[in-house]
């Protein structure tokens, strides 16, 4: 079962579809842009930036158990077992460290890269 209250997606989420599917329960083919907690990263959807490593450490192939959904520098890294809100944190911290390696993340609706950092 999903926790629909974890991810925070910026495209409206409007009253329910004419074809009676509320935004929530149909967030994942349509959310382009995706939220940290904070509010303060902005990760937008690029399928075309996808590295490879996605395919096999992504949250999409690792639904349960250890991930590798953090893209450092073309590399998928992680090794852990985190919902996709929680990984989105993880990057929006190493971020707000400083880490300019930081490059995107394998969500299980594809990849996204990062859109807007306060710092920059």
């Amino acid at each position: 079962m999903r926790d629909w209250n974890l991810l925070t997606p910026i495209i409206s989420a409007g009253k329910m579809r004419e074809n009676g599917v509320s935004f929530f329960e149909a967030w994942e083919g349509l959310a382009s842009e995706l939220r940290d907690s904070s509010g303060n990263y902005l990760f937008t959807k690029d399928p075309a930036a996808e590295p490879p490593c996605c395919q096999q450490w992504g949250l999409a192939a690792k639904p349960e158990g250890s991930a590798w959904p953090l893209v450092y520098l073309g590399t998928c890294n992680g090794g852990e077992t985190l919902t996709a809100q929680e990984w989105m944190d993880s990057l929006a911290n190493q971020l707000a460290r400083g880490n300019p390696n930081a490059e995107g993340i394998c969500l299980a609706d594809g990849y996204y890269t990062i859109s807007y950092d306060p710092a920059l």
